[in-house]
């Protein structure tokens, strides 16, 4: 058999066939559908409604965790922000305090008395910066 014999073009027919047989399966299903009682209906809803009621619970149960740990973490921050305002304060009175001595000790004439300073830290007329004061 060829495409001549066919009565119709051949993608004329597959087309008519794929028509047929979508009406045929939801004509199926429209009769399975209505064969249902509605007693099968109400237990499908009252199962949708509990899992959706547990679904929100244990979702509001997640959501009230959370809030939880971000309470608790904005207290250790407030409370890290607090040690940290408090301890560059007390940096910096120990800064003012720092330069103050030393102007103290300089006025006195008792600059070359003071032990080395730390790396970093220079101390004008201090002898740690003479050049030939150089450590190997």
């Amino acid at each position: 058999m060829t495409e001549a014999d066919l009565p119709l073009p051949l993608p004329l027919l597959l087309g008519l066939l794929t028509l047929g047989a979508t009406i045929a399966g939801a004509l199926l299903a429209g009769f399975t559908k209505k064969w249902r009682t509605p007693a099968d209906d109400r237990e499908d809803r009252k199962i949708g409604i509990e899992a959706d009621e547990r679904l929100l619970a244990r979702f509001e149960k997640m959501l009230s965790e959370r809030d939880q740990k971000i309470d608790h973490l904005e207290e250790r921050l407030t409370e890290i922000a607090m040690k940290v305002e408090t301890l560059l304060t007390e940096r910096n009175v120990l800064i003012d305090w720092i330069y103050a001595a030393v102007r103290v000790v300089r006025d006195l004439g008792a600059i070359s008395r003071l032990p080395r300073p730390p790396k970093g830290v220079y101390i004008a007329d201090h002898p740690s910066n003479d050049p030939s004061d150089v450590e190997v």
